[in-house]
């Protein structure tokens, strides 16, 4: 089928995807934990826990430093800005319409793009609260005050993990159940320009394209979204990426 680029669709950002009530409730849940880690840091003792076991008890520790007790929060805020960041990617991706079935391929791609982002606050929800809940046994498990919280915390916990891994399989079914009825009713899932076929490497792995502004583009094979490696700004988002295996090196150093 030809294609064109469907130079009619408004350019999307961020905020047409998310709203300010949801993105506050998880500033709170990645903050609030941390604030209360600094509040208790000056009773926590030389030895801290690092890592629970599945029933909620410690099984490894460590010596207290601003790193060990600090290196859960930063993960957590360091994950919401991995979320935000492929949120706006995916949102600016660029979307080529086929010459037939026009309608029809727009409304399902458009669905496909609107659940693709939503499954990503629907896997950080729960992960967002499961890091918080990870940050809290630290003080629930050596400050004997607060251990009437932790059998509480420790089934959220459960629940959070639950919810996660729920909201993962969701979200792929209901992407599958798309695709299927964009291949049944229009006969293809992608459309291209014969511009973008060039562009493609490695059997569709790799999108190199310099004169697409698109951060990501929808993957030649396959479900979701890829990164064009043509675009300059993709190797900040690179870089940002890499800071992860970093961050736990780093991390591994201190335990």
């Amino acid at each position: 089928h030809s294609s064109r680029v469907a130079s009619s669709l408004q350019v999307k950002n961020l905020w047409d995807f998310t709203n300010l009530p949801f993105e506050t409730l998880l500033a709170v849940f990645t903050l609030a934990p941390a604030i209360a880690l600094l509040y208790f840091y000056p009773e926590l003792p030389q030895r801290i826990p690092v890592h629970w076991g599945l029933s909620g008890e410690p099984d490894r520790w460590a010596a207290k430093s601003i790193r060990t007790v600090f290196a859960l929060p930063l993960l957590a805020i360091y994950m919401q800005g991995l979320f935000l960041l492929l949120k706006v990617g995916m949102a600016r991706s660029k979307m080529t319409l086929p010459a037939e079935n026009t309608a029809t391929y727009l409304r399902l791609k458009e669905e496909f793009l609107r659940v693709s982002i939503k499954m990503l606050d629907w896997v950080r929800a729960p992960l967002t609260a499961l890091l918080g809940l990870i940050m809290l046994l630290l003080p629930l498990s050596v400050l004997p005050q607060l251990g009437w919280l932790k059998t509480p915390v420790n089934v959220a916990v459960w629940f959070s993990v639950a919810g996660l891994l729920a909201a993962s399989l969701y979200g792929i079914a209901r992407l599958s159940r798309i695709n299927s009825e964009l291949q049944a009713k229009t006969g293809q899932t992608y459309a291209q320009t014969s511009n973008d076929a060039a562009h493609w490497n490695l059997g569709g792995l790799i999108y190199n394209n310099p004169d697409d502004p698109s951060l990501m583009v929808e993957k030649l094979n396959g479900l979701g979204y890829t990164l064009n490696m043509g675009n300059k700004v993709v190797w900040l988002f690179m870089a940002y990426l890499l800071l992860l295996p970093l961050f736990v090196v780093f991390l591994m150093a201190e335990f």
